[in-house]
């Protein structure tokens, strides 16, 4: 299991060194949802550790932590979805008027990134989760 976890941490280094692609989804995401996915994706894997030490482990309530990255990534969806479509006044829509397009397309700009990024981070973490226990139960036997 050390080696699994060195690798995922290398992983993590090359990709986010490379090419800032985190820093970039936290930075999209404007409810703060993308930052607790990740911090409940760093429990999970801490409790996969540490149960990995039993002898019999038991991965139950980290497979529960991935199906809450799931959810919250898809509550994240919606989240962005509604900002998107709040700025919308298709009743009083005038293409001519330049203050009103701006602010519809403000307000897509703010939303898609949201709705994006946290389906993202929360598919990310729930598949980690799931394989990582998977894996290090298959190491430890």
């Amino acid at each position: 299991w050390l080696a699994i976890t060195t690798t995922y941490i290398v992983i993590f280094i090359i990709v986010e060194y490379n090419y800032n692609y985190f820093y970039k989804l936290f930075q999209g995401d404007t409810t703060f949802i993308s930052e607790t996915i990740a911090g409940i994706f760093l429990l999970g894997i801490g409790m996969s550790l540490f149960y990995s030490l039993e002898e019999k482990p038991k991965f139950k309530k980290v497979f529960r932590l991935a199906s809450v990255c799931t959810m919250l990534g898809l509550l994240g969806s919606i989240i962005g979805f509604a900002q998107t479509f709040s700025g919308f006044d298709i009743a009083n829509l005038q293409l001519d008027n330049e203050d009103q397009v701006k602010s519809m397309m403000a307000s897509v700009a703010n939303g898609i990134p949201t709705a994006l990024n946290t389906t993202v981070m929360g598919i990310y973490a729930s598949l980690a989760l799931i394989t990582y226990p998977f894996l290090i139960r298959r190491n430890v036997k």
